[in-house]
């Protein structure tokens, strides 16, 4: 350090902070052009601003809160799917490729299903007499969807259930489509109907559930209107 080059200029002791991974994605974008330390320069006015214009975000942030306890609020309820080890692999990867969680693919597929079924008769019964299902993959889903896969599975015999999941998972897994937006859009939101939140769970916590060496993380999608 010298005196025209002082170095580095003091901006106390370091924060770390946690970003979900889109938000991320854009910060990095925008401090692109801005020089050396760039993101934690972007981060640095953005506090700024906070700090000196406290209103202008106010009422963003009392949704953001009013939606945090909503989304907590709900309950999940886990699911196991039994899977050919080739089809399992594809599905951890297809999330690791994504940054996200296998949880969250599922309750994309299941939203997509559940809003087109179309013919699903006789992939389901297919599914039931494959054969090579060695590998269990455990996903969290918001409970009004295993309730839909559970009526329409009925429709046609017991048991069926985790049939149908699977032809939606395949489905995903064939026809991956634009799973960035869906990750934005319906990953992480909840269905908020008010019959799905059970009385006196309105305070209960976010969950979390782990198998084998991957943590599935709570978040769960809208699903299509009975």
């Amino acid at each position: 350090m010298t005196e025209t080059r002082p170095g580095r200029i003091p901006v106390g002791d370091p924060i770390a902070l946690r970003f979900d991974p889109e938000t991320k994605r854009r910060l990095e974008e925008m401090a692109e052009g801005i020089g050396p330390r760039r993101f934690g320069a972007l981060i640095r006015v953005v506090c700024r601003r906070l700090v000196t214009q406290p209103k202008a975000v106010g009422t963003g942030l009392a949704e953001a809160r009013r939606l945090s306890v909503a989304l907590r609020a709900i309950p999940l309820v886990m699911l196991k799917i039994k899977l050919e080890p080739d089809i399992a692999q594809k599905f951890s990867a297809l999330a690791a490729e994504h940054d996200t969680t296998v949880s969250a693919l599922m309750r994309i597929a299941l939203h997509r299903f559940l809003e087109t079924p179309g013919r699903y008769k006789h992939p389901m019964l297919r599914e039931a007499e494959r054969t090579g299902l060695s590998d269990w993959v455990d996903v969290m889903v918001n409970p009004s969807s295993k309730q839909q896969i559970w009526r329409l599975a009925g429709r046609y015999g017991d048991k069926l259930n985790t049939a149908l999941l699977r032809v939606a998972l395949r489905h995903l897994l064939d026809e991956p489509g634009d799973l960035t937006t869906d990750l934005e859009t319906i990953a992480p939101l909840r269905d908020l109907r008010p019959e799905s939140i059970p009385p006196g769970r309105m305070c209960t916590s976010t969950h979390h559930y782990a198998t084998s060496s991957t943590r599935w993380q709570n978040s769960s999608a809208p699903i299509a209107p009975s």
